[in-house]
C-alpha cells in the first residue's frame, strides 16, 4: 500500500493536481515501511538459525572426548563460556616434543623415531618427524617438533604423554664415556687416562651430547684410550696407578661378604683423599680461636665481647678443639687410606707421644722455675731469676 500511494501521488504531481509536499511524504513513508519489512525478515532468519542450533553436526568423523553439558541444562545463546563438546580425530595422532638445543642439529622432517607409553610397558611404537618449529625457546633452550603416528588400533588417547627416542646417525669416531669420568677445573674439562707405563695423563676434551649418565666426546679421546672412572680430586698428572687384573666371573673364587643387618648385599665405601698441600684456612681459624681464648682470659677486656662465648653455647676453646681434630683427620687420613690403618695409627701414636713428652718438659721447667723463686731470697727490690729458653716442636 505505501508503494501504491507513492506512485499515484507522483502521477498526480506531474499533472499539478497535488502538492510537492504530499508526494515527498508518501515516498518517505514507502521507504520507511520497506526498511521495517527488511528488519522483520532478518529477525525471522535469526530465529530460524537459532532453531537450527538444536541439532549439532561434527565437522569430521571423530570421538567426543569432552562433554560439558547435560540434558536439561540451560544454554544461553551468544555466550562466551566453555564449549559444549570437544571432538577429536584419533585415527592419526600428533606428538609434540621439546628437543634440547644440543640435539637439534640432527633433526630433519621424515626422521624415524620410536616412543613408549606407560600403559604399554616394554612396547615400542613407530612415529615420524613431520614438522620442525625452527625456533629455540629462550626459557627452556629447547625446540618444539611434531611427530605423527598411526592410531588405527585406537591405543593412543588424547592428552597422554610418552617417552620419545630419536634415531640419530652415529659417528663411528665419537667416544661415549661415563659422566663421572669428567674432571672439571681451571684447565677446563679433562679426562684422566693411562699411558703405556700406567701413569696418569690428563687430556683436554670437547664434549658433545649429554645423555645424563654418559656424555659424548667429540675431540680429545680415541676409542683405544684407557680412562679412569670417578678419579679423586687429588689425582695429578704423572701419578702411578696400579691396574687391578680382571678375572673371569666363572673362574673367580666366591668372596665372603659381610651383610648388613637390613639387607644381604655388601656396601662398598669410596673415600676421597684430602689435599696434599697444607690448608691455610684451618691455620687461620685456629689462630683466630687462640686469639679469642687469649682475649677471654684478660679481665675487663673490651674486645672479649666479640668472642664466640657471647653468641653461643660454647667458647673459643671448643672451636679450637674442633678445628684441631679436623686438621688431624686431614693430615693422617691420607696416610690411613694410602698406607693402611696400622701405619696411620702408628703415626698418630708417635705424634701423641711427642706431644705428651713436650708437655712433660714444660711442666718440669715450670716447676723448677717456681722452686727457684722459693729458694733464692728476695733482697730489697732485687730478685734472682734463672732465664729459661723453651723450644717447642709440633705445636
Amino acid at each position: 500500500m505505501p508503494s501504491l500511494t507513492a506512485s499515484r501521488n507522483n502521477v498526480l504531481l506531474q499533472k499539478q493536481i497535488v502538492a510537492q509536499q504530499l508526494a515527498d511524504q508518501t515516498s518517505a513513508d514507502e521507504k520507511a515501511k520497506g526498511a521495517m519489512v527488511d528488519a522483520n525478515e532478518a529477525n525471522v532468519r535469526q530465529l530460524e538459525a537459532m532453531q537450527s542450533f538444536k541439532t549439532l553436526a561434527a565437522p569430521f568423523d571423530g570421538v567426543v572426548t569432552a562433554r560439558n553439558v547435560e540434558i536439561g541444562m540451560l544454554i544461553n545463546s551468544g555466550g562466551s563460556g566453555q564449549p559444549l563438546f570437544e571432538v577429536s580425530d584419533l585415527h592419526r595422532v600428533r606428538i609434540y616434543v621439546q628437543v634440547p638445543q644440543s640435539f637439534t642439529a640432527g633433526l630433519a622432517p621424515g626422521m624415524k623415531a620410536t616412543f613408549e607409553m606407560p600403559q604399554y610397558p616394554g612396547v615400542q611404537f613407530d612415529a615420524m618427524l613431520s614438522h620442525i618449529s625452527k625456533a629455540i625457546n629462550s626459557n627452556s633452550h629447547s625446540m618444539q617438533v611434531e611427530l605423527q603416528a598411526d592410531n588405527a588400533t585406537g591405543k593412543f588417547f588424547g592428552g597422554s604423554y610418552c617417552n620419545v627416542h630419536f634415531e640419530f646417525p652415529v659417528d663411528p669416531n665419537l667416544v661415549k664415556i661415563p659422566s663421572t669420568a669428567l674432571v672439571t677445573g681451571n684447565q677446563g674439562t679433562q679426562v684422566a687416562t693411562l699411558d703405556g707405563n700406567d701413569k696418569v695423563v690428563l687430556k683436554n676434551v670437547q664434549l658433545g651430547r649429554d645423555f645424563g649418565d654418559s656424555v659424548e666426546v667429540v675431540a680429545g679421546l680415541s676409542p683405544s684410550d684407557r680412562i679412569i672412572n670417578s678419579p679423586p680430586e687429588t689425582l695429578a698428572a704423572g701419578d702411578a696407578v696400579r691396574v687391578a687384573a680382571t678375572t673371569p666371573q666363572t673362574a673367580a673364587a666366591p668372596r665372603r661378604r659381610r651383610p648388613r643387618s637390613s639387607e644381604g648385599a655388601a656396601m662398598e665405601i669410596y673415600a676421597t683423599l684430602p689435599l696434599r698441600s697444607r690448608d691455610l684456612r684451618l691455620d687461620l681459624i685456629r689462630g683466630l680461636a687462640n686469639w679469642a681464648i687469649f682475649l677471654d682470659h684478660i679481665p675487663h677486656e673490651v674486645l672479649s665481647s666479640l668472642t664466640t662465648r657471647n653468641y653461643g653455647f660454647s667458647d673459643a676453646a671448643d672451636l679450637f678443639v674442633f678445628i684441631s681434630g679436623y686438621t688431624v683427620a686431614t693430615v693422617f687420613g691420607r696416610i690411613m687410606i694410602e698406607r693402611g690403618r696400622c701405619c696411620g695409627c702408628v703415626q698418630v701414636g708417635q705424634a701423641c707421644c711427642q706431644e705428651f713428652m713436650h708437655r712433660g718438659h714444660l711442666e718440669m721447667l715450670w716447676s723448677a722455675a717456681r722452686l727457684t723463686d722459693q729458694i733464692w731470697p728476695v733482697c730489697g727490690e732485687c730478685t734472682f731469676r734463672f732465664p729459661v729458653r723453651i723450644a717447642l716442636r709440633g705445636g
